[in-house]
This record gives structure tokens, C-alpha cells and sequence, in this order.
């Protein structure tokens, strides 16, 4: 049965209040998959919805959207999209969004979950077999990312891949190519909180709640790979995160896919979350000035971090627990995003104002010793975090194994953090600290809806369960379960 939700929280409200569905859980797990496999989509106006007989124009500034009669465009104009208009526009030339029609006209409520979940399902086929097809080799290992990113009044979340291609030209489903990498910014693109909601709240609830969707979207785009490739599309055991979505590191979340194989030990595998090398060095330097200098350093410094697009030092996986790699790191972070210059000024000010014997130089000392802290912070989580590694990855390794250094190695790592003891920040404390279960949050989720079987989802679980590959719940730590046939 076709079951839309109304796009306007108003009508939504009500039209979800008391609701109940006859469908049971189990229907709903990948219902829309099912419904709407190889559907095409007419051209309709964005105004009155009414179906393209034949030629149907565009508007002449974005071009995304279609108008049955000039009155509808007026109406259409008057009621939002003037201002909408150039501002698609913009985010359909950069950013996630670069080149994705269909992301950006959902994201602007100009096409319903069932046309954009399909469309995106026959894109994520057609990557997959284009990967499949440009490599020789029995599986091709691809790197995944996600963000979070607000495009008001909606926080989304967005899974990016890279993955090798023996191909000298850029595949037809790529976005852009790097060297032998092929670069996909958008393979996977969902909301991850009704309209309205905040991506940051006073006790972080709402927060969490996005981050336990996010999860989910990326478990669907791993299970994703793997069932379309039959196996031959692995994406790596983490999951790298930027920018908010950081914080399901710190959260220790985890993705989780059962594979219904009779090989015991490969039926549950296990994905963890990596922050990003570059925006962990702007963290450590934003929390540093806030140390050494104060928070009026600290914001300004942020505001030229923000849009980092560094070449790093290094980012040789070797040298992920190395202090002396992500001193580098900081160091060229700093000459490249130009705040070297106010960092010496801020010590030489400091030195002279607390009449330091050492001058700048102790205070750049305690600087950077303060930066270094945070990625030493880092380095500790993540040896904690991924202690279980071994037995639940996709190829079964241990973390030094992954990072390409020997157990020795690994040992000295541990006993040079013992010897730090590095200390969590009051802030990440706090996060960590917040029970797994955080249950219901309206604001987020949206309503609950009463199914045939006595259970309850919300909104935007239903759209999950529905529109992306079958849940069959999630655990405690974030992660989620999904199981599909094994080849």
C-alpha cells in the first residue's frame, strides 16, 4: 500500500496523531524496495502535483523544477521559491549535493521520499556495478565516509565513497577522479531529523538521536555494497567521519550486518568510525587556543579552520598512533591555514604579559603540547574503542593489523599513553558519558504510529525501514542489524 508522509510538519502532526497503520513491522521492512523497483517517475508541477501530458517547462534560473501553467509558476514563486531558487542552485554546483538533481529538489521538498529513495536506489546500483566492472580482482576494497549537514529547516545525513579504478578517465557515475580513486560524494543521502530539528541542544539528546539515524544510513549503505556486488564491493573496517558526525566515534558506535552464511565465524561483521586526520588537527588547535589564549582565540581560529582543504603532513595509516606524525600534521595545519602568524603573536603577547624567562618560544612549547594532548586523547579512545576488533571486522584483523604496525609496536604506543595519561575534555566527558538509550525523541523521529503487531515507530524510522535495506533493529551502542541472503 503507497503510504507518504505530509510533507508540511503541520499537516504531519496531525495526520500522524493517533495514527494507526495495518501493516506489522515485518511488513514494513523494505516495503517501498519492493513497491517502487524499476517505478518511473512522471514530470509533475512542484506547484499543484498535477502529472506531465506532454511538455512541461522548467524554471529558467535553477531548472530543477517543473510548472504546469503560468499561474501555478507565479503561485510556486510567490510562495517560497524566489528565495529557494538561486540557493538550490548554488548547492547543486558544490559541496554533497555537487551534480545531485535529485538530492537537492528533495532536500527543497520538490519530490516525495518514494521518487527520491528510488532514484537513489537505481543510482547506488548503477556505482556498484561500475566499481565491480572497473577493477579485476575477486573484491574492491572502497572507503566510506559520512557527514551531517543542515539544509534548514532539515539536518541530513550523507554517506561519501571512494573507490580504485584502473580506469585514466573519470567512471559516468563519478563525481570527480583522484589519481586511481573514484570519487562518489553522495552515495547514500537521508534525513536524520524531522523539520525544525536542531543538530545541537542543551543536553545533546536530539543530538544523539540524529547520530543513532546516521549509523543506520551508513549500515545501509555497507549492506548495500555487499548484497548489490554479491561480495565484491568491501568497504573497509572504519568508516571515516567529519565534522559533528565525529562524535559517533567518541560515542563508540558501531555498524553491525549479519550475513546469513553458514560459515559461522563470517555471520556477524562489525564497522567502526575514525574521525578524520585533518578536522581532528583543527579540533586540537581551536582547543588549544581556547587553553593557552582564551575563547576569543579560540573562535577566531575556528572560523579559519572551517573550511580546511589541507595536504597534510601525513595520512600514511602507519602513523595514526604516531605523536610525532600528528605534531607534523598540526604544524603544517597551521602554516596552511595561515593562523601560524596569529598563534606566534598571541605568545609573544602572552610571554610578555606573564614576563616568561622563555619567552614565545615556552609559550608555543606549551601550544602545541596542549594541541598534542587532544590527538593524544585521540590515539587512547581508539586502541579502547576497537579492543574487540579482531573478532567481528569484515577481514578479521586486529587494529595494529589495519594500521600497518607491528604488535611491539603497538605495545610502546600503549605504555607512551600511560605515561601521558591524556584526559578526556569536559565536553566529549559529557558526551560519552550519556546512556545508549536515550528512547523516543519526538522532535527528532517524529510521531509514533501504532503497527498491526502492537508495535510502535516513528516517522522517520518508518521512511528508514521502508525506503532503505531491511532492519531488523539496533543495538545498544548505535549500531544497527540487517541481515540479506549471503552469495
Amino acid at each position: 500500500m503507497p503510504f507518504e508522509l505530509a510533507p508540511h510538519p503541520r499537516a504531519r502532526k496531525a495526520a500522524m496523531s493517533g495514527r494507526r497503520l495495518p501493516l506489522t513491522s515485518a511488513d514494513l521492512s523494505g516495503l517501498k524496495i519492493r513497491q517502487n523497483a524499476g517505478r518511473s517517475f512522471p514530470k509533475r508541477c512542484v506547484a499543484c502535483g498535477k502529472a506531465a501530458a506532454g511538455a512541461m517547462p522548467c524554471c529558467s534560473v535553477c531548472k530543477l523544477v517543473h510548472y504546469c501553467s503560468r499561474e501555478c509558476q507565479s503561485m510556486h514563486w510567490s510562495a517560497g521559491h524566489k528565495a529557494a531558487c538561486k540557493e538550490a542552485k548554488k548547492w547543486l554546483s558544490l559541496g554533497l549535493l555537487n551534480h545531485n538533481r535529485a538530492a537537492v529538489m528533495y532536500v527543497y521538498n520538490w519530490m516525495g521520499n518514494d521518487e527520491f529513495f528510488e532514484l537513489q536506489r537505481q543510482t547506488q546500483k548503477a556505482i556498484v556495478d561500475e566499481i565491480v566492472g572497473g577493477v579485476h580482482g575477486l573484491a574492491v576494497p572502497v572507503n566510506l565516509s559520512v557527514t551531517l549537514q543542515t539544509y534548514p529547516p532539515r539536518t541530513f545525513a550523507a554517506v561519501q565513497m571512494e573507490a580504485p579504478t584502473n580506469s585514466s578517465s573519470k567512471p559516468r557515475c563519478a563525481h570527480t577522479l583522484l589519481g586511481n580513486m573514484a570519487m562518489y560524494p553522495c552515495f547514500s543521502f537521508a534525513p536524520v531529523g524531522m523539520p525544525g530539528a536542531p543538530l545541537r541542544d542543551e543536553d545533546n539528546a536530539m543530538l544523539l538521536a540524529m547520530l543513532q539515524m546516521a549509523c543506520r544510513l551508513v549500515t545501509s549503505a555497507i549492506a548495500t555494497c555487499i548484497s548489490k556486488s554479491r561480495m565484491r564491493v568491501v568497504p573497509g573496517p572504519f568508516i571515516c567521519c567529519g565534522g559533528i558526525a565525529s562524535d559517533l566515534f567518541w560515542r563508540k558506535a558501531v555498524c553491525r550486518i549479519t550475513l546469513n552464511t553458514p560459515i559461522e565465524t563470517m555471520r556477524n561483521r562489525t564497522w567502526y568510525f575514525k574521525p578524520d586526520i585533518q578536522l581532528v588537527c583543527g579540533y586540537a588547535l581551536v582547543r588549544a587556543c581556547d587553553r593557552v589564549f582564551g575563547i576569543e582565540m579560540a573562535s577566531a581560529t575556528i572560523t579559519r579552520i572551517e573550511a580546511m582543504n589541507n595536504q597534510l603532513h601525513t595520512t600514511a595509516p602507519s602513523e595514526y598512533l604516531s605523536r610525532e606524525a600528528w605534531r607534523k600534521n598540526i604544524l603544517q595545519t597551521m602554516d596552511r591555514q595561515g593562523v601560524k602568524a596569529d598563534i606566534d603573536a598571541h605568545c609573544a603577547s602572552k610571554a610578555k604579559k606573564d614576563k616568561l624567562r622563555g619567552g614565545w618560544q615556552q609559550v608555543k612549547k606549551e601550544f602545541l603540547e596542549a594541541a598534542l594532548a587532544f590527538t593524544d586523547v585521540v590515539r587512547k579512545h581508539l586502541i579502547e574503542y576497537t579492543a574487540n576488533m579482531a573478532g567481528g571486522s569484515i577481514v578479521p584483523t586486529t587494529l595494529a593489523q589495519h594500521l600497518r604496525v607491528s604488535e611491539a609496536e603497538m605495545t610502546r604506543v600503549k605504555e607512551e599513553l600511560a605515561a601521558l595519561d591524556p584526559q578526556y575534555p569536559p565536553d566529549i566527558q559529557r558526551l560519552i558519558n550519556r546512556p545508549h538509550t536515550q528512547g523516543h525523541c519526538e522532535e527528532v523521529e517524529g510521531a509514533l504510529v501504532t503497527l498491526a503487531d502492537g508495535r510502535k515507530e516513528s516517522e522517520l524510522s518508518i521512511t528508514f525501514k521502508t525506503q532503505l535495506e531491511d532492519y531488523s533493529g539496533t543495538d545498544g551502542s548505535g549500531g544497527a542489524a540487517i541481515s540479506f541472503p549471503f552469495p
